[in-house]
C-alpha cells in the first residue's frame, strides 16, 4: 500500500511493536523486509465500520540470520482507521490469530515469535512437501488449504498406526512401508529415482476408525511412473481445508497418537467441526466455526470435483512423516491433519461489504 495513503501522524500498533508517526511506520515495514523477508498474502479485505476497513492475511516471514533459517507464520486481521475528511489512515492496529493478548506489549506474543525462530526441524516447503495456503494460525495448530496432489499407495489396508511406526526406538522400518519407498528407487515404468515426498497414513471416511491407507506424496509436476509392484497404484487426494499440528522427534505410533488427540482437542475447543465419517469418497463434511473472539475463520472449501488423476483417495485424518536426511531426531519433522469443512472468510460470514 502506497505511503501517500498514510497520515504524518498515522498510529500503528502489533503485539510486539508500536509507533505514532509515519517515519517510524515505514522503518518497521523496511526493517520486517531487512531481517524476514516476508511473504504477504491477502485473504481478505471489507468495510467493517463507517471509516474502518479490516484485511485478513496471511504473512511468511524467514529469518536468515540464524543457520537454520526458521520459518515464521503469522495469520490475523489488520484494522485501518481513516480521517473521514482527508480519506487519509489514521490507524492501523493488528491481531494476531495465534495469541489472547493482542495489547501492547504482549508477552504472549513474543513468546510465540520466539518460538517459532526456534524451531529447528525443517518447514514443510523444504521437504518435498505439496504445497499448500495457510489460512488460520493458532498457537498449537494451523489451518490449511491443499490443492489435489498425486500419491502412490499401498493397496492393502493398514490396520494400526504401530504397523507402520514403531513403539519404540531402533525398530526396523514396516514391510509395508519399505514396498512403498521402493517405488521411489527405481521400483517405477520409467526406472527412475523419484524425489521422496512424505508418508501420509490415511483413515479415509467411511473407515470408522479400521482400515487405513498408507500413501507417500509424488512431488512431480509430470504424471508420475507406473509402479512395478502390483500392490501399489497411482491416486490423487482430493483438494481440501486441514487443521495440521506438526512436532519433531522420531515418528512413533505413541507420539502420534498423542499429537493427534491434541489437535482433535484443540481444534474441536475454537469450534470447528472435523471430518465425519461416511460422507463418501469426497471426506470431510464438517461446519467451520469462528472459534475465537476476534472473528477468525478462512478460505475456500474442499470438495472433490477438481481432483484429476487415478482413483480418488478419501480422507478425513492423515499422520505424516516427512523425509529428512538427518539423523538427529528432534530435526525430523512429523504432523497429525484432519479434514475439515469449507471455511468462510469475514466478509462472507459477517455479511460486510466486499472491497
Amino acid at each position: 500500500m502506497s505511503s501517500a495513503r498514510f497520515a504524518d501522524k498515522v498510529e500503528f500498533e502489533d503485539p510486539i511493536t508500536r509507533y505514532d508517526t509515519l517515519a517510524g511506520y515505514l522503518f518497521n515495514i523496511q526493517m520486517l523486509r531487512y531481517l524476514f523477508h516476508p511473504v504477504f498474502i491477502l485473504q481478505d479485505t471489507y468495510q467493517s465500520g463507517p471509516a474502518e476497513i479490516t484485511t485478513r492475511w496471511t504473512m511468511k516471514m524467514y529469518f536468515w540470520l540464524l543457520p537454520w533459517r526458521p520459518e515464521v507464520v503469522f495469520t490475523g486481521l489488520s484494522i485501518y482507521g481513516i480521517d473521514p475528511r482527508s480519506q487519509l489512515f489514521v490507524s492501523h492496529r493488528d491481531v494476531w490469530d495465534s495469541i489472547q493478548d493482542n495489547g501492547y506489549f504482549s508477552q504472549e506474543g513474543l513468546r510465540d515469535l520466539v518460538k517459532q525462530m526456534m524451531t529447528l526441524y525443517s518447514p514443510p516447503a523444504q521437504l518435498n512437501s505439496p504445497p499448500f495456503d495457510v489460512l488460520l494460525r493458532r498457537a498449537t495448530y494451523e489451518v490449511r488449504e491443499y490443492p489435489a496432489f498425486q500419491v502412490v499407495q499401498l493397496n492393502t489396508p493398514v490396520q494400526s498406526t504401530s504397523d507402520i511406526w514403531p513403539s519404540a526406538p531402533g525398530a526396523p522400518p514396516s514391510p509395508q512401508l519399505e514396498k512403498l519407498q521402493r517405488y521411489f528407487q527405481e521400483g517405477n515404468s520409467q526406472r527412475k529415482t523419484i524425489p521422496q515426498g512424505p508418508i501420509m497414513l490415511i483413515s479415509p471416511p467411511d473407515s470408522a476408525g479400521q482400515d487405513k491407507k498408507l500413501v507417500m506424496a509424488i512431488p512431480l509436476d509430470a504424471p508420475p511412473p507406473t509402479p512395478t509392484d502390483p500392490d501399489l497404484t497411482i491416486g490423487t487426494l482430493p483438494s481440501g481445508t486441514w487443521a495440521a499440528a506438526s512436532f519433531g522427534g522420531l515418528p512413533l505410533a505413541e507420539t502420534f497418537s498423542a499429537a493427534a488427540a491434541s489437535l482433535r482437542a484443540d481444534v474441536t475447543a475454537d469450534g470447528l467441526l472435523l471430518a465425519s465419517r461416511g460422507s463418501g469418497t469426497g471426506g470431510a463434511t464438517a461446519a467451520a466455526g469462528s472459534g475465537a473472539t476476534d472473528g477468525t475463520t478462512a478460505g475456500s472449501g474442499s470438495g472433490t470435483t477438481d481432483a484429476e488423476g487415478a482413483g480418488l483417495v478419501g480422507a478425513a485424518s492423515a499422520l505424516v512423516s516427512y523425509p529428512s536426511g538427518s539423523p538427529i531426531p528432534f530435526l525430523k519433522r512429523n504432523e497429525a491433519l484432519y479434514k475439515l469443512e469449507t471455511f468462510l472468510l469475514e466478509s462472507t460470514r459477517l455479511g460486510a461489504p466486499y472491497l
